[in-house]
């Protein structure tokens, strides 16, 4: 066992390590869940490799690190696309109903795999967060089953129905 500190000088050398070596230390430290070692896998999130960002984002929402929401938050405008998709995941499992216009701003992102991870979550997102979980789940059947309606559509419309749930529900 590596115990705190063996834990922290092994985040500390993510950036050092490629291919295998990367990938057996990214899964022993998701494994090493009963050890304290958030802030420094918070620090891997200025990582200059896209793979150790994306690492540390899913490391941080896997422990439910809450206090890495903001930096995680950041990474939605990274310049690599991986990275991005992990902030998308991140925000979404840590996040809040404040944060669904975050969401759905990936949703126009230029990366296809981004923009669809950030309709899945931010329909989840906003079902979650409603007062009216059903109706939420309603609207998104109705509103993606109609001809000539974007994804954005949804995304808008969801985002709207979770800021303000007890107003009227929307109908198409």
């Amino acid at each position: 066992e590596l115990g705190s500190v063996g834990s922290r000088y092994l985040v500390s050398r993510l950036d050092t390590l490629v291919g295998d070596g990367f990938s057996w230390s990214v899964i022993a430290l998701s494994r090493m869940t009963d050890l304290k070692i958030e802030g420094a896998i918070r620090q891997s999130l200025g990582s200059k490799h896209a793979e150790v960002r994306a690492a540390a984002i899913t490391l941080l929402w896997s422990r439910n690190a809450k206090s890495a929401l903001r930096p995680i938050m950041k990474l939605l405008r990274d310049p690599v696309a991986t990275v991005r998709k992990a902030a998308v995941i991140g925000t979404a499992n840590l996040g809040n109903a404040d944060n669904i216009g975050d969401l759905a701003a990936a949703g126009f992102d230029a990366d296809a795999a981004v923009r669809e991870q950030a309709i899945l979550r931010s329909k989840t997102h906003a079902a979650t967060f409603s007062c009216e979980n059903t109706l939420a789940e309603i609207w998104g059947r109705i509103v993606s089953r109609r001809e000539g309606v974007e994804h954005s559509d949804v995304i808008r419309a969801l985002g709207e129905l979770a800021s303000k749930p007890k107003e009227n529900f929307p109908l198409p």
